[in-house]
């Protein structure tokens, strides 16, 4: 039998693990026009007003990914190829912030856009169509409004290009327990038939939906299991392809999808109640929404439930 050895680059004092991206110059760190800065410890870092410091490593950067430059604790390791902007850890209300790269609480109120506050750059907020309207803590699509989207999502899919883990997350009250066609109610997504990740509702059940490198297709809930209570729902994706649906903190059905994301892609922005296109629009009040680079374990779901929305 052979042995394995693990082998590692010692830096600066730290060993580069495999799949870390390491730099040399600062023109190597750069990810959706964002410039970066390669740190004495030769990996990337980029700017973050939350950081005392001012920048933070990236997604790629070994034992320091993702925190704090100046406060050099240990972190994931980032996955392969060039390095990207970190994935937000804002502390929000007890919710899990590891991988986070979009955050929606929709309790603006009033005005045009419902605002990504996950912290990263650029913000990724969303314009609100017509006809929706902002109703205590949340935003409501009703019959005749139009959806919401944001700039080109060009930072998440880099991100979940890297990771090859996603997690779409809603607090919703639907107007209505059937609904016909494929509702959209969050998602990256251009049309109502091209979409990298979505979470809707379909008849009586909830959907999540996925594209990977060798299929597209939806992991939906039991029919009769929609409310037009609160609910809580979520839909993950593991590197391993391992898929599972939740509603209000319980697995309400799992999968299986092979294959990475680079069929993604990064001019497809996040769209809510709708596909850009008009295609089938979902009817009822959204109270939040997030999306992670990062497959939520059954804990990490059971803490944003527990959170509310």
């Amino acid at each position: 039998m052979r042995g394995v050895v693990a082998v590692c680059v010692c830096l600066v004092g730290a060993c580069v693990k495999p799949g870390a991206f390491v730099c040399e110059r600062d023109d190597q760190c750069s990810s959706n026009g964002i410039p970066g800065h390669c740190e004495v410890e030769r990996y990337c870092s980029f700017p973050d007003s939350r950081c005392a410091s001012g920048q933070r490593f990236g997604a790629q950067s070994g034992d320091f990914s993702n925190i704090c430059v100046g406060d050099q604790q240990g972190g994931s390791d980032g996955g392969t190829g060039s390095d990207g902007p970190p994935m937000g850890d804002v502390p929000a209300s007890g919710r899990v912030t590891q991988g986070l790269v979009a955050l929606f609480t929709f309790d603006e109120g009033s005005g045009t856009s419902a605002h990504d506050t996950s912290g990263l750059v650029p913000a990724l907020d969303l314009n609100i169509g017509t006809n929706a309207t902002w109703v205590a803590g949340g935003l409501q699509f009703a019959a005749g409004a139009s959806g919401a989207e944001s700039a080109a999502a060009a930072r998440i899919v880099t991100a979940c290009m890297a990771s090859n883990e996603m997690t779409i997350e809603a607090w919703i009250q639907s107007a209505s327990t059937s609904m016909v066609g494929a509702a959209r109610i969050i998602g990256v997504s251009s049309t109502n038939n091209s979409s990298s990740s979505s979470l809707g509702q379909e008849m009586t059940g909830y959907y999540g939906q996925v594209r990977t490198s060798t299929s597209s297709n939806k992991l939906a809930s039991a029919n009769g299991t929609t409310t037009t209570s609160t609910v809580h729902l979520v839909h993950t994706r593991a590197t391993s392809g391992a898929r599972t649906i939740y509603i209000d903190g319980t697995s309400a059905g799992t999968s299986s999808t092979g294959g990475d994301f680079s069929t993604w892609d990064g001019t497809m922005p996040i769209t809510a109640g709708n596909a850009t296109d008009g295609g089938v629009l979902w009817q009822g009040n959204l109270l939040l929404a997030a999306i992670y680079c990062k497959a939520l374990s059954q804990s990490d779901v059971t803490q944003n439930h527990t959170a509310g929305p």
